[in-house]
C-alpha cells in the first residue's frame, strides 16, 4: 500500500489575523513587521528546560531543538509532521491523523506497526505536553495543536535520567504559553482557508484571550481552535469522494496564581476531540495514490484530556518543584479488517466475506513529580527528584 505523507500536497489559500489589548481590534501585521525591523540582525535567545532547569539553548551541552512560538507562527506548523520537517534527526512514519510513529536519530521499533497496534510496546521516544507524558504504547502517537504554545523542545538522544523510560531514543516537549499577570486583557484570533490538491476545503480558526484578574498575581489564559479539512482520495466501491476528512475541535484553560516572589501555581486544562476516516492508505494495485477500494468509509474518534497542575516555591539557592499530571485519551473505530475477511471468511463460510471491525482503545496515566534544582554560584549543582507513576491502556 501507499501512504500519502503530506496532508496538503498542493495547499493554496490565505490567512486572516488579528490581535486586540483591551477594548481596541486591529490587525497584528503592522506591527509584526516593525518588529521584524527592528529585530533585524539579532540572534533571539530561547531559554528552555531540558535539564529541568532554565537555561539558554547556547549553554547546554547536548543535541537540542528548540522551536520558539515565533518560528511556530510564522512556519504555519500544525502538526507533527511540521516539527519533523524542520527538525534534523527527527524522523516520523505517518497513516493519518494521529497515527505517528516516532523515531530520532534512526532509533526505532522493529516490528511493524500493524503488530504494535495490536500486541502494544513502549515507545523509544517520549512525549510531553506540559510536563505530563502523553506517548501511547502503540504505534498512534497523537498529534498535539500547536497554537499558543510558546515553544517545542526536541531532544536528541538517550533522555531516561531526566525524563524516564521511553525516551531511549529522545524526548519532544511541548509548553503552552502562561497567563501574563500584567493588568488588562488582550487576545489574538487568526482564520486559514485552503484547497487541498485533487480535494475540497481546508479550514482552521484559532483564537486565545489572555486576562488578568489581579494584576501581578492572578491571570486566566482561554485557548480555542477548530479545524476542518476534506479529503483527497476517493472510494470506488462505495462512491464516495474526497472520503478521507478531518475534523478537529478544543481548547485550553490555563490559570496562574503568583501571591508573592517566592510562590506560584499554574494549572491547566486540555480538551481535543477528532475526528477522520480511517486509515489514509491507498490501494497498492492502483497507479493513482487517491484511490481506494474498500467496502465500509472507515471511521476514527480520537479524544483526549490533559490537566497539569504545577507549584514552585523558591528558596534562593534552591527551588521545589511539584508536577502533578493526569492524561486520557480514548479512540473508537470502524475500519475494514480484511485479515479476517480474506483468512477467516473461507474457513468459515467457504468465501469471502467484507468484515467490520469496531475497536475501542484507551490510554490513563497518573504522574506526579518532585524535584528540588539547586542554583549555586560555583561549578557544582545538584538535582534531587522522586517519580511516580499509575499507566493502564488497552484496545
Amino acid at each position: 500500500m501507499n501512504q500519502s505523507k503530506n496532508r496538503f500536497g498542493s495547499l493554496t489559500g490565505f490567512v486572516v489575523g488579528g490581535t486586540f489589548l483591551a477594548a481596541t481590534v486591529g490587525i497584528g501585521t503592522p506591527a509584526m513587521a516593525q518588529q521584524s525591523d527592528d529585530s533585524a540582525g539579532v540572534i533571539e535567545e530561547i531559554v528552555v528546560t531540558a535539564r529541568l532547569r532554565e537555561e539558554s539553548a547556547q549553554d547546554i551541552g547536548q543535541s537540542i531543538r528548540a522551536i520558539a512560538q515565533d518560528e511556530i507562527e510564522r512556519a504555519g506548523m500544525v502538526d507533527f509532521g511540521d516539527i519533523a520537517r524542520r527538525t534534523a534527526g527527527l524522523d516520523f512514519t505517518y497513516r493519518g491523523p494521529n497515527a505517528n510513529e516516532v523515531s530520532i536519530r534512526g532509533v526505532a521499533k522493529i516490528v511493524n506497526q500493524g503488530t504494535l497496534d495490536i500486541l502494544g510496546s513502549q515507545p523509544v521516544v517520549s512525549q510531553f505536553v506540559d510536563a505530563v507524558p502523553i506517548q501511547a504504547a502503540s504505534s498512534r502517537q497523537r498529534d498535539v495543536n500547536t497554537f499558543d504554545m510558546s515553544r517545542i523542545e526536541v531532544l536528541r538522544g538517550p533522555q531516561p535520567t531526566y525524563f524516564g523510560e521511553g525516551s531511549v531514543g529522545g524526548t519532544v516537549r511541548y509548553f503552552s504559553n502562561t497567563p501574563t499577570l500584567e493588568a488588562g486583557v488582550r487576545g489574538t484570533v487568526n482564520a486559514r482557508l485552503g484547497s487541498v490538491q485533487d480535494g475540497g476545503e481546508a479550514l482552521t480558526v484559532q483564537g486565545v484571550i489572555d486576562a488578568t484578574l489581579v494584576p501581578d498575581v492572578l491571570g486566566v489564559r482561554v485557548v480555542g481552535f477548530t479545524r476542518d479539512d476534506e479529503g483527497f482520495i476517493d472510494n470506488a466501491l462505495t462512491g464516495t469522494d474526497d472520503y478521507n476528512d478531518y475534523q478537529s475541535q478544543g481548547g485550553r484553560v490555563s490559570v496562574a496564581w503568583q501571591p508573592n516572589d517566592r510562590f506560584r501555581a499554574r494549572a491547566v486544562a486540555h480538551f481535543t476531540e477528532d475526528d477522520h476516516a480511517g486509515d489514509w492508505l491507498a490501494d497498492g494495485d492502483s497507479s493513482d495514490p487517491r484511490f481506494s477500494q474498500r467496502p465500509i468509509d472507515e471511521d476514527w474518534d480520537d479524544d483526549y484530556e490533559l490537566y497539569s497542575l504545577t507549584l514552585e516555591y523558591d528558596f534562593g539557592p534552591l527551588a521545589l518543584t511539584s508536577v502533578t499530571g493526569y492524561y486520557e485519551r480514548e479512540l473508537l473505530w470502524s475500519r475494514y479488517d480484511f485479515v479476517q475477511g480474506q483468512n477467516s471468511g473461507p474457513v468459515l463460510f467457504g468465501q469471502i466475506l467484507d468484515v467490520t471491525t469496531e475497536t475501542y482503545g484507551r490510554d490513563e496515566s497518573f504522574n506526579q513529580e518532585l524535584r528540588l534544582v539547586s542554583d549555586f554560584d560555583g561549578p557544582v549543582n545538584v538535582l534531587l527528584g522522586a517519580y511516580y507513576k499509575d499507566q493502564e491502556g488497552y484496545g
